[in-house]
This record gives structure tokens, sequence and C-alpha cells, in this order.
């Protein structure tokens, strides 16, 4: 496996190759210092390896700066601009911070949308058992050809100009995102992972900015001599982190004497509260949702693999006590169905296999005889309840804990952090870095399927 992991990162190096100016490995195209509307020639010495951003930024100095094109003079200033005396790159790069700006906004429309269609959600369905859609004066003249026939989509329908903003803002996205190798060679070859995420986690991780003093390297720890007022030099993205528990605790995902960070009152925070929002909510739940559409993925095994480790752990361990109000008399929950709400005794497993199968096929039934939509089937899948202290099992307000919301949280805070962990190494890489990664199978799988894809 080793060799194999190994032939594969020298493939990619072959085909990868760091941009003489940047030094960031990508598929890199034969450019003329000197162009042939400038009068070039396509001789040997006037033929160069750039990527394509740098070859843009070398076409849009010569047009500024006015530069005397005869080929001797673009030859001296070319030598320059590779070394970064004339036209010095920028730390953050405008096209990372449109990409933050961008990526951003598209976040908030995300999350702005999931509220929107929880409180939708609820007070359509309580405007439908008191006043009909059908029924009202002036909205029954604005359904049009069926489509709208309940009040959940009729208030949905008023915001479809979001829908429209989205899709522009992946389009444009998407256009900034072609130059970077670590999304047209890594992001966009995962399932779940789309322009807006990739887009927002460039953008985000990309335009960070770390101190770091002259005894210490990208990849490893800080300094313990040099404190931190003293340390001068400044390294932008990815290489602004020294080890992943920095890239963790910048996101708000860390963890401080073994608990999770959390807020605290009157605080500010140490964090970047919408990465945490994309790294333990909107990334796991887009690549649970490609889960069975794409069961090759490292990360569909992922979720399996936690999933499946939560769940052992919780069953295994009865606690002694409740969680919230620490009584004694702790009753397993046993099984219950997510999609009716049947509940099972713990013992009764099999039970709860055969009404999941059971009514799982009458869905399908259903879907034959045309009678249900197939976007809109109930799969009842059978997940364990957790635990509840007796004086609370029956109350308006019950002590659950362990129970499928909470668990689900866990994995997905455990399999966002991986992801984020792998996308900084992997980044690195393309960086021109040296991150052991290829002891990493989720990244080797996906950097595999590049490498097919290339050669």
């Amino acid at each position: 496996m080793a060799l194999q992991t190994q032939a594969v990162l020298e493939e990619l190096e072959r085909e990868l190759k760091p941009c003489p100016r940047c030094g960031v490995r990508q598929k890199l195209h034969q450019v003329w210092i000197q162009k042939k509307d400038w009068g070039g020639k396509f001789t040997p010495e006037n033929i160069v390896n750039l990527c394509q951003s740098c070859d843009e930024e070398w076409r849009k100095y010569v047009q500024e700066e006015k530069v005397d094109t005869s080929f001797e003079n673009l030859k001296e200033y070319f030598e320059k601009f590779i070394i970064g005396e004339v036209a010095p790159k920028k730390r953050v790069p405008d096209n990372i911070k449109a990409l933050r700006e961008l990526g951003g906004l598209r976040v908030q429309i995300a999350i702005e949308k999931v509220r929107y269609e929880g409180r939708f959600r609820a007070r359509g369905k309580r405007l439908d058992e008191l006043l009909p859609l059908e029924k009202t004066e002036y909205v029954k003249r604005l359904i049009t050809n069926g489509k709208v026939n309940n009040w959940l989509k009729f208030l949905l329908s008023q915001v479809a100009e979001v829908k429209a903003l989205k899709t522009s803002l992946d389009k444009e996205i998407e256009s900034l995102l072609r130059n970077f190798p670590i999304w047209e060679f890594y992001l966009k070859h995962i399932p779940g992972v789309g322009p807006y995420i990739g887009g927002f986690l460039i953008g985000t991780i990309g335009s960070i900015e770390g101190k770091w003093c002259e005894h210490t390297v990208p990849g490893g720890d800080y300094c313990k001599i040099c404190p931190p007022e003293k340390r001068t030099i400044i390294r932008p993205g990815p290489l602004a982190f020294p080890s992943t528990a920095d890239l963790w605790g910048y996101a708000g995902v860390g963890v401080e004497n073994g608990k999770a960070v959390r807020p605290k009152r009157g605080e500010k925070l140490n964090y970047n509260p919408l990465l945490k929002i994309v790294v333990v909510r909107i990334i796991p739940q887009s690549l649970d949702y490609r889960k069975n559409q794409a069961p090759w993925s490292p990360y569909s095994q992922l979720l399996q693999e936690v999933e499946k480790k939560e769940l052992e752990k919780e069953i295994s361990r009865h606690p002694d006590k409740c969680y919230i109000c620490e009584e004694e008399d702790v009753v397993n929950l046993g099984w219950k169905c997510q999609s009716c709400g049947a509940t099972f005794a713990f013992a009764d497993y099999e039970k709860a296999l055969e009404h999941h199968k059971r009514e799982y096929e009458k869905e399908l039934e259903l879907v034959k005889k045309g009678k249900k939509d197939p976007k809109k089937v109930k799969k009842h899948n059978i997940a364990f309840a957790g635990y509840c202290c007796r004086k609370t099992l029956n109350s308006p307000k019950p002590h659950k804990f362990f129970n499928p919301a909470h668990r689900q949280q866990r994995v997905y805070r455990e399999v966002g952090k991986k992801f984020l962990s792998d996308f900084w190494h992997t980044w690195l890489w393309f960086l021109g870095q040296n991150p052991d990664i290829a002891k990493n199978w989720r990244i080797m799988t996906i950097l595999n399927r590049v490498r097919r894809a290339l050669t």
C-alpha cells in the first residue's frame, strides 16, 4: 500500500509541477515572455513554463507599467518578476479576498434559508389547517399553473429571488476557483463539496496571516525561545498555522482540558464562528447527503465508521446517573423509528428491523402505483433512542441524553474536524510543502482518482 501511494504522489508530481514564481504545484502552461502581438517569435529562449495566474499577472504588469516590449528588456524584467523584485506578490491576493467575501455571503444565505424554511414550515402547516390557501381572497389570485397549492410553497415562492442569487454567486465563485489547484485537483472531486463550500474554505483559510520567528518552519511547532511579540515573519494562508491543533482552534473545534471549546459570556470569541458552522454542520451534512450516492467516497466510509463507533460506545456504556439532574435510576429508551416515531424495547432489535423493512416496502409499493413521489420516500431508519432518568421520563421536558440528535452532533463534529485537517494538509502539499499525506487513506483516495483523470 505504501509503495502504491508513493507511486501516486510521484506521478502527480510529474503532472503538477511547482510554478517558478509562486511555487504552487499545478499544471503549468507554455507561455511567451514576449507575446506575438508585441512582435515576439516562438523561439526556445522566448518560451517559459508558468501557471495561469502568474502569466496573467505578468501580462498585466507589462501593460500597466508600459514596459518597453523589446525582447531583451522584457527578458530582464521577467527575471526580476520571477524572483519578486518587480510586481511583488501580495501576501493575500485579491482573488482570495474576493472568495472570502463571496463564500461568506453564500454561507450566510444557506444558513438563513434553513431558518426561513423552518419558520415557514411550522406556520404553513398551521395555516393549512385554519385557512387553506384556495379559500383566501388575495393569495388565490397569485396561484398559477397549480405549482403552489399550500401555504409552505407559497411562502417559499416569495423568496425565489434568493435562489437566483445563490445560483449567481455559485457561478461567480466557481470562476474564481479555477486558478486554485487545491480546488481543481482535490476539493472538486469530493462528492458533497460544491463551489460555495470550497470557495469559503479557500477564502477564509487563505486570508489568514500568522506571525512566525526565523527559528520555525511551517508545519512545525512555535519556537520555545521567541515570545509572540518577537515573531516578525508573516506567513499567509495555510502556512499561518503551525499545527492541526492551531487550525482546529481557529475553527472553534479545538479541545481545552479535555473538553470542547465553548463561548463564554462576556469574553470575545477566539475563533471564527462562521467557519465553525461550516465545519460542524454544513460540510458534514453535505457529505452525509451524498453518502448513499457515492459509497466509494472516503468521507462516506468515514461517516459510517464514526457513526458505528459512537453507537457502540453509547450502547456498551449504561450511565450510572442522569447527566442533567444526577438521578441514579436511568432508563434505556431502546430503539425508535426516525420516520414514524414507533418505539421498541432495547431487547426487541429484530422487531425494529422488521418494522423498518415492512414500512419501507410499503413506501416503495406506493411509488410503483404512482401514489407517492419517489423523492418523498421515507426509509424508516431505526436509531438507538438513548437514555432518560425515570423521574422525568413522562414529563413535558424529559432529561434525555445520548439520543440520536446528540449522537449525530458528535459524529458531524468528528467528521468535520478530519475533513478540515485533510484539506489543510493537502493544500500544504500543493503549496510545495511536504506533509506526510501518503499515510492518509482519505487524501490518497481522492488524489488517486485525480491522477487517473490527469493521465
